[in-house]
């Protein structure tokens, strides 16, 4: 167990937003993967979002792919 703490306004999703913005890249040019709570944030503001198959059922529900490895990222890859 474990207990995450941070300000108001300060997720993953915001801080990857942050950097996009600054290289003036766009959204859709990424590609977020993760396996817990403080990742909902990345699944919800981004289209191409991935969980870990062995992620809890709540956090899954969330992303728009689940993957099994991290290595089935790149069938998805040469797809797009």
């Amino acid at each position: 167990m474990f207990i995450e703490i941070t300000p108001r306004g300060c997720t993953k999703a915001d801080g990857i937003k942050f950097y996009l913005d600054y290289l003036k890249r766009s959204y859709q040019d990424v590609v977020v993967v993760g396996d817990s709570g403080n990742d909902i944030s990345m699944f919800t503001a981004f289209e191409h979002s991935f969980c870990m198959e062995h992620a809890h059922k709540s956090v899954q529900k969330y992303a728009k792919h689940c993957i099994r490895h991290f290595s089935d990222l790149e069938q998805y890859v040469r797809e797009e």
